[in-house]
């Protein structure tokens, strides 16, 4: 929880807010979280989700992205 809340969720809410052109994301961050802590960033269940907001390509470019920032976080 403690890497959620000082490193991906400030990350996950400013790219949210970039790619959905929106301010408030808060719905998707409590999804999201929700999600990570339940499930890989890889699975089926994430990616299902994240389209429903983000729509398939921006998911697989939004995952790719989180997955390379969250490992770099933990080096």
């Amino acid at each position: 929880e403690k890497l959620w809340d000082s490193r991906l969720r400030p990350w996950i809410e400013r790219e949210s807010q970039s790619i959905l052109e929106e301010s408030d994301v808060s719905l998707l961050l409590t999804i999201l979280k929700s999600l990570l802590f339940k499930y890989p960033l890889s699975s089926i269940e994430v990616k299902k989700e994240l389209e429903g907001f983000f729509g398939p390509k921006n998911t697989l470019t939004f995952l790719h992205e989180l997955s390379i920032f969250a490992a770099a976080q933990c080096d």
